[in-house]
């Protein structure tokens, strides 16, 4: 049996303008749990230690908190999106 690659699409944010558009989707859908999801997706894509250290946050509370089971609270979110 072949083995599958897991799939992240963090790998396919290369682009300032992908980065964007990702997020404007997410946005546009109104779910918060896909909006948490997508930021942690942006965040990965931009590089997660940068974006920590960046929010004062700790990695692994990022991590947590954007995760698609995460509950991010409010200033999670906003720290996260203005990097």
């Amino acid at each position: 049996m072949a083995k599958t690659a897991a799939y992240d699409s963090a790998e396919f944010l290369d682009t300032a303008e992908a980065l964007q558009f990702y997020l404007e989707q997410a946005m546009e859908s109104g779910d918060s749990s896909l909006i948490a999801h997508a930021i942690g997706v942006a965040a990965r894509a931009k590089g997660m230690p940068d974006v920590a250290r960046r929010s004062r946050r700790s990695r692994g509370s990022l991590y947590r908190s954007l995760s698609a089971s995460g509950k991010p609270e409010f200033g999670t979110i906003i720290d996260c999106s203005k990097r």
